[in-house]
């Protein structure tokens, strides 16, 4: 639709004071982290040599574009192959399968800088009795070198490398983030990602999907429970208290692939009644991002409607932030955080220039798309609820 002259202006209006609120707050808030850039960051993209035809589980070989020219073992978890391993790609459909010793290389763009933080992501898992040959768990050891790519000799020895970091044994079935922090004593122009075992004899697997890299990454606080009625609630009426409903946080909680997907991110409200025996009723949310992401927060409350104790009855509010990593200005009494930076998501400042732009230029349905973006991001303003209901009455 398009709004009216007398709405627009009245729009106009109201979204200047929400722009000026958030352009103090950015202007007031300090940028987390700088990413680094990464190319097939997710390993979509793969040699067109690559056989994607083959049965066995771990047969299909082929190099990912801007990664090692070297064949490596990979999984297409829409392919043949996929009624054996039946794991979902953790982004996307395909990611690698590496055993003992394999690399993965990429030449970067940004070099690393000596004496400079970083921290990288991985999305890590193991596929277990499936894969008699490599039937343990690997790590992966994080190196780099200050060659590019063609200077190296192969097949690669320590000795030419700077040894990072490496990650913890990827023992578990399920895809989990791994993160790991290190400072280069020298600059890096190749990145090495190696699978690696404890010990030897050790023939094992490790599935690598998604990689990212962030700069001076200050990690955030996931769980942040400043609100003191909150706190007070679980104590008196979750069993363990708060303590114990955190511990559930951490091991339900994620970000979920598709809500990664299409950059959804933002403040969800969630309301609930606990009754006097300890029951949750009248579960409800606002500012609903999508479906995947309410499924998860339904999920997670549903598998503790047990452990709530009996009481007067009382309202609970929570509200859970859904962010990128590089976003603190998204905030809740509790965080929902993607590190996963394969998914261009435009930050915040971004939309408020663009918004900015197209009130300028008068361009009011562009404009509107870009409101309902940041009002999502931020809800709980004076503006954001005239702004939503007159756009409401006009649909």
């Amino acid at each position: 639709m398009r709004m009216c002259s007398r709405i627009q202006y009245v729009m106009q209006g109201l979204i200047k004071m929400f722009l000026g609120a958030l352009i103090f707050f950015f202007f007031s808030k300090e940028i987390m982290a700088q990413h680094i850039p990464l190319k097939n960051a997710s390993f979509e993209k793969w040699s067109s040599g690559a056989d994607m035809k083959r049965i066995d589980d771990i047969s299909n070989i082929g190099f990912p574009f801007d990664w090692s020219e070297k064949n490596i073992r990979y999984v297409y978890a829409k392919g043949p192959q996929y009624r054996r391993i039946k794991k979902e790609a953790f982004d996307g459909k395909y990611y690698v399968f590496l055993v003992d010793s394999e690399n993965l290389i990429q030449e970067l763009e940004v070099p690393l800088q000596k004496d400079s933080t970083y921290t990288i992501f991985l999305a890590l898992a193991f596929v277990e009795n499936h894969v008699s040959e490599y039937p343990n768990p690997l790590h992966l050891k994080i190196l780099g070198s200050e060659l590019p790519k063609n200077s190296l000799d192969f097949p690669l020895e320590n000795k030419e490398l700077d040894f990072l970091g490496k990650t913890l044994v990827a023992s578990h079935t399920n895809w989990l983030i791994h993160e790991v922090t290190f400072k280069p004593e020298k600059d890096i122009r190749c990145l090495v990602l190696q699978a690696s075992r404890l010990k030897a004899p050790y023939d094992g697997h490790i599935l690598i999907d998604s990689v990212s890299i962030l700069q001076n990454y200050k990690k955030p606080k996931e769980i942040s429970l400043e609100n003191k009625v909150l706190v007070d609630q679980l104590e008196r009426r979750f069993k363990g208290g708060e303590d114990a409903f955190l511990s559930h946080f951490r091991s339900w909680m994620f970000f979920p692939k598709e809500t990664r997907n299409h950059c959804r991110v933002g403040r969800v409200n969630m309301y609930f009644k606990i009754t006097e025996k300890g029951e949750i009723v009248d579960l409800l949310f606002s500012n609903v991002l999508d479906k995947e992401s309410m499924q998860m927060l339904t999920r997670t409350f549903v598998a503790v409607k047990d452990e709530w104790l009996t009481g007067e009855e009382e309202e609970v509010s929570i509200t859970f932030a859904f962010a990128k990593s590089d976003m603190p200005e998204i905030e809740g009494d509790l965080k929902v955080l993607d590190t996963i930076t394969s998914h261009d998501c435009p930050k915040s400042e971004m939309l408020v220039q663009r918004l900015e732009t197209e009130m300028k230029s008068k361009s009011f349905d562009a404009a509107e798309v870009t409101i309902k973006e940041l009002l999502k991001r931020f809800p709980d303003s004076k503006e954001y609820h005239q702004i939503k209901k007159i756009i409401e009455q006009n649909k």
